[in-house]
């Protein structure tokens, strides 16, 4: 998903269990190409949900928000200009006093958006859900397993058969809740990429092509987010580096407007995915196992 540029740092609360370390749900892979899972909605509605590690925050549309009526607040106003709020069209936020996980419990604030793309979801659930702890995504199993705050040991990694995997570092963008990975392309200058489950796509602005070993591939197109509709051009980059992984011929986007640099889930899901928020580390096991 676009970077979503938040002034407010949403802050959750969890109930959790003293005994256990982890839990697991599973995840459905919808016809984008982008994966949801099911949270209960005050111990009642169900909800399916979006996952986007690239939005800092849980968004719904109205639509959702009139089937929970839950009483919408306005938006402070110093987010009214906010160009996150401004490319959703936010009209408010509503509190989830229990916003279910499995058997994780969360007091959820979340933003309602006008302005929303995904008909197969009722809401994205932002990387703020988990970044007090760790998350594991096995793509193949079709399984999400979240990790509680200090959870994550060497006994538990190993059982989850992530040990012998690359690690490598990532960084959390100043007073919000954005995770970055550095990559290279062909020993050129490194850029850092926007961890986003919420994008099926890799996407560079045309600004920094140079930057890349691209070749365009056919015409200009339009291309949905949730946040909005903007044109990309098809291309292929023929060598991209994580760590010590080499990626090569990829297809990607270059997009028109002004955005972040995007690892997107054609890259992600190749490996299961085990990214721990507070020691700024991803565990990356290739191949993604059935």
């Amino acid at each position: 998903m676009k970077r979503l540029l938040l002034t407010l740092v949403f802050v959750l609360s969890c109930q959790l269990g003293h005994a256990q370390k982890t839990i697991t749900v599973p995840m459905e892979k919808l016809p984008t190409g982008h994966y949801a899972v099911e949270a209960t909605i005050n111990n009642g509605q169900k909800t399916k949900f979006w996952i986007d590690t690239g939005a800092n925050f849980t968004v719904i549309p109205e639509r959702t928000a009139k089937k929970w009526n839950l009483p919408l607040s306005p938006l402070p106003s110093f987010l009214k200009s906010d160009p996150a709020m401004l490319s959703v069209q936010a009209v408010g936020m509503i509190t989830v006093e229990n916003f279910d996980i499995g058997d994780i419990s969360y007091k959820m604030p979340v933003v309602v958006a006008r302005k929303f793309f995904s008909k197969k979801s009722e809401g994205v659930l932002g990387v703020n859900t988990f970044v007090k702890g760790a998350v594991l995504f096995q793509w193949q199993k079709r399984k999400l397993t979240i990790f509680y705050p200090g959870s994550m040991t060497p006994d538990l990694i190993d059982a989850y058969e992530m040990r012998d995997s690359l690690i490598v570092p990532i960084r959390k963008e100043d007073d919000i809740h954005i995770y970055r990975v550095l990559v290279t392309s062909d020993n050129k200058e490194p850029y850092e990429m926007l961890i986003d489950t919420g994008s099926d796509k890799t996407m560079i602005p045309k600004k920094n092509q140079a930057g890349w070993d691209t070749t365009i591939v056919g015409k200009p197109r339009t291309y949905g987010m949730v946040s909005g509709q903007f044109r990309v051009q098809a291309a292929l980059l023929h060598q991209m580096r994580l760590g010590t992984w080499e990626i090569k011929n990829l297809a990607i986007f270059l997009s028109e407007i002004e955005s972040d640099l995007i690892i997107g889930l054609d890259v992600l899901t190749q490996s299961d995915l085990l990214i721990d928020f507070p020691a700024k580390k991803m565990y990356i096991k290739r191949p993604a196992k059935p």
